[in-house]
């Protein structure tokens, strides 16, 4: 029988990357809800704080720029972040070579303006997502107490 791969819950409209992979999270947590939505909720945490930051960097922040993209990619990648992952990724790598990043000072600002889009997408998400285990919870609670 085929091995059929689990599609991202909340997956990109464009069709490109997904946003929040429920699937790995969830392997991730080992099937432990609590634990699923205490990462999830360390991780949206964690973007209420470094959004401002991205977003008050300016074109000649390198140090700060690549430190916060690599703490980015590292954490998106731990939960199934996907699009943050790949997009932090990208923004990191052009902000290793500061000489190109000079050259090019564009493609740096459009890559720190991709990433703080797919933060916001992906703090939706995940508000998303944890209403929905906060509703199902509440809903299992219920059937619990009325057996």
């Amino acid at each position: 029988m085929p091995s059929i791969e689990p599609k991202p819950v909340f997956a990109a409209e464009d069709g490109g990357d997904p946003i929040l992979d429920h699937a790995y999270v969830a392997r991730q947590s080992l099937g432990d809800l609590e634990f699923e939505c205490e990462l999830l909720i360390l991780f949206r945490n964690q973007m209420d704080k470094l959004l401002p930051e991205l977003r008050s960097l300016g074109p000649r922040s390198h140090s700060a720029g690549r430190d916060l993209a690599h703490l980015l990619r590292g954490s998106a990648a731990a939960i199934g972040a996907t699009r943050i992952a790949k997009l932090a990724a990208h923004y990191e790598s052009l902000l290793i070579d500061a000489a190109a990043t000079a050259r090019h000072p564009v493609a740096a600002g459009a890559a720190r303006a991709d990433l703080a889009v797919a933060m916001e997408a992906t703090m939706a998400a995940i508000d998303t997502k944890l209403a929905a285990m906060e509703a199902g919870a509440g809903r299992a609670l219920e059937k619990n107490q009325s057996i």
